[in-house]
């Protein structure tokens, strides 16, 4: 009936809320600590971040003389330098986000909220399996690795993960206009936390295969996989 959908719908809001108030609250909780303190400067030089031209030209710094975390080391930058307030409300967005993607996996649907129960166990199960949760959700020089990482990874990989759910109905997801925003996000999803780069290009290039020898290649699926691989 229209009042159990509507009762429905208030807790979802209601739990949406509380979840991200909660990740809100432990993020204000957090102080900068050990790494952030460097990567509150451009990068080997001991400047404080003071402009966005600051923060692409650290990124380059990092990328030439430690290592290939671009993406992540930008998003980390980016916000030291816009300070926590917004890094706060952000991560809280994206660990949200990630229950999404997490229960549109496991639907393999985008429809998400239609199984708020299924989105409330991803939630509690990402809080209690998350190994060291502060470090990886929380902290910001952590959060911005694993948990800013896994989400492209996870909004890559949903395409493939959708179109071999429809194999048995012999349907060809083509849609040419996804061929280059695939490739663009595979090289997001590649150039990501390392063992999980290697893991999103892996799933890209077996689910092209697989889905090529059973008759539902589309060519945003190579193209996707190119961008992974191009990315790691």
């Amino acid at each position: 009936s229209k009042k159990n959908q509507k009762r429905e719908m208030t807790v979802k809001y209601i739990f949406l809320s509380a979840m991200f108030a909660f990740m809100l609250a432990l993020n204000h909780w957090m102080p900068i600590h050990r790494d952030d303190y460097d990567y509150a400067m451009i990068w080997k030089t001991g400047v404080h971040l003071a402009s966005l031209s600051d923060v692409a030209a650290s990124g380059v710094q990092h990328y030439l003389l430690h290592g290939g975390r671009t993406v992540t080391v930008f998003c980390l930058q980016l916000f030291l330098w816009l300070g926590k307030t917004a890094f706060d409300t952000a991560n809280a967005l994206m660990f949200l986000t990630l229950v999404a993607l997490v229960t549109m996996h496991a639907r393999r649907s985008i429809a998400f909220w239609h199984a708020p129960r299924l989105f409330a166990a991803a939630a509690l199960l990402l809080w209690l399996c998350l190994p060291h949760f502060g470090e990886v959700a929380v902290w910001k020089s952590g959060s911005t690795v694993y948990l800013w990482s896994a989400v492209p990874a996870l909004l890559f990989l949903l395409p493939y993960n959708l179109t071999l759910k429809t194999l048995g109905d012999r349907q060809r997801a083509r849609h040419a206009w996804a061929i280059l925003p695939m490739f663009l996000l595979g090289i997001l999803a590649g150039w990501s936390i390392e063992n999980l780069a290697v893991t999103v290009t892996l799933l890209a290039l077996g689910c092209t295969l697989y889905a090529r020898r059973h008759g539902a290649f589309a060519p945003w699926m190579l193209t996707g996989a190119v961008g992974a691989v191009a990315g790691l």
